[in-house]
């Protein structure tokens, strides 16, 4: 998927880019995943520059799918499961089901739910150089405005 933003900052290989909402973006059936809240924010992205931008140029960045997938599935899939398995987990030991005393089953479950989820949250954390150094993940700047042809290409 690509985008066009305006480049607001730039470091070291590293530029912020904001892009606007698309109009092609409320047809998406990710448009709710993808931009949570206010449909006409404008959003803020950290992409790899390669080819040298500045601050206040126009820029056509590349989102990779397999990406946008992982992020989702990490921001939203994993601590999700953990909180239903903490529940679970907890209603179990709680002895609920088991003919046990219900509310006891019910603040083992909602304890479980808790610590699940934050542990998922912790090891979100712990493990996230393994997936924020991918290269493969990360959106980039495919071509500068006003360009076309080779990506990256300069007019004279």
């Amino acid at each position: 998927m690509e985008e066009t933003g305006t480049v607001i900052h730039t470091r070291s290989g590293i530029a912020t880019v904001r892009l606007a909402a698309n109009a092609a973006c409320g047809g998406c059936s990710q448009n709710g995943a993808c931009h949570p809240g206010d449909a006409g924010e404008a959003r803020m992205l950290e992409v790899r520059d390669s080819l040298g931008v500045s601050i206040g140029q126009e820029v056509t960045i590349q989102l990779p799918d397999s990406g946008i997938w992982l992020a989702m599935a990490l921001t939203y899939g994993w601590p999700l499961a953990m909180l239903f398995t903490g529940a679970a987990l907890g209603w179990y030991l709680g002895g609920g089901g088991g003919g046990g005393d219900g509310e006891r089953a019910e603040l083992w479950s909602a304890l479980g739910a808790v610590l699940f989820l934050g542990g998922a949250f912790v090891l979100l954390h712990l493990l996230r150089p393994l997936y924020e150094g991918r290269a493969s993940l990360r959106p980039r700047i495919v071509r500068k405005a006003g360009l076309s042809g080779v990506s990256g290409a300069r007019t004279g």
